[in-house]
Formats: C-alpha cells, structure tokens, sequence
C-alpha cells in the first residue's frame, strides 16, 4: 500500500512540473522585451554595386517549375530563376544558387519565410541578363508557411528580388505547383 502512494505522489508531482514548465514557456514567450529577434537583413550593404537594376522584376524574371527531387529523405520542388532583361536583378543569398525569402500564395492569401537567420556569408547575389540560377524549396516550408500538413496542397511559390534604384523588394510568382500528400 506504501509503494502506490509513493508511486501516486511521485506521478501528480511529474504532472503539476509539466504542467508548470508548459504554462511558464507560453508566458516567457509571449514577453517578447525578453527575446531580441535578429535581423540579417541588416548587416547586408543591398547597394555593393553602382550599376542600375531593373525597375521590375516580374514580367522580366521568370520562375519555372523544373522537377520534384529529394534531399536527404525530405521532398523538395526546384525551380529555375531567368533574367530575361538587359539589366540584372539583385537577391540576398549565401550564393547564387541560395536565397532568402520565399513566399507561398492561394488564392488572394500569401505567407513570406526568410530562412536566412545567420549572416555570415550573406550577401548580395546578382543575376545578370540570360543567367539562370536554380532554387530548390521544400514541402515541409511549404506546408508549414500555409499551415496545411494532410492533403495535397496546390500553391504559387514566389521569390524576393530587389529592383530599382532603391532596391525595393519584390516577389516573382511560379505557375501552380502541386505537393501531394
């Protein structure tokens, strides 16, 4: 009889430690003064160049969906970027074939990720007219960003560029691309 009281006792107390460590987590983060979130983008010089950029991207950059491949047992969509301007487009990247922000779009709804958290090696990636780079994005982004994990989910996937004088970023849309579940 005295094992299963202890048994009992040491049970509630593993509960009310677990229920005290999730109630303090959810207040610690919604304090947001506690946590400072970092901003690579602003280590970034977004001018290393004199030369112009184009004014617009979409219509002059294209984002074609190429194949479906898997990475180290994840899924992923690739895409292949074109410069059909004379004038090239900048991005921010670890390199050419490395970008930022991405976004996902159904319907009018769009959701943006930037997954460059770290800012070592980050720095202005420019595609010149005729240059292509190839992206490489993953389901598991994808579905998380549009918050949809059990059924196949249609999408735009879209990617920042900077144009202009001012470097104003844009987002450029693929066609539809399915992820099926």
């Amino acid at each position: 009889m005295k094992n299963l009281k202890i048994k009992f006792l040491v049970a509630i107390l593993a509960f009310a430690i677990g229920v005290i460590g999730v109630w303090a987590s959810g207040v610690l983060s919604s304090l947001s003064f506690f946590f400072v979130e970092i901003d690579p983008w602003m280590e970034i010089d977004v001018a290393p160049t004199n030369e112009p950029f184009l004014e617009q991207a979409f219509g002059n950059v294209e984002v074609r969906f190429r194949r479906r491949l898997k990475i180290e047992g994840e899924n992923y969509a690739e895409f292949e970027i074109v410069n059909h301007h004379r004038l090239p487009v900048g991005y921010i990247g670890y390199g050419k074939d490395s970008y930022c922000t991405t976004g996902v779009k159904v319907n009018d709804s769009v959701e943006q990720n930037n997954q460059c958290w770290c800012g070592t090696g980050l720095e202005m990636q420019i595609l010149r007219n005729g240059e292509t780079a190839l992206y490489q994005v993953s389901e598991s982004e994808v579905r998380h960003l549009l918050k949809k994990d059990k059924r196949k989910v249609t999408t735009q996937i879209g990617f920042e560029f900077l144009v202009g004088a001012e470097r104003r970023k844009e987002l450029v849309w693929s066609e539809k691309v399915s992820f099926p579940k």
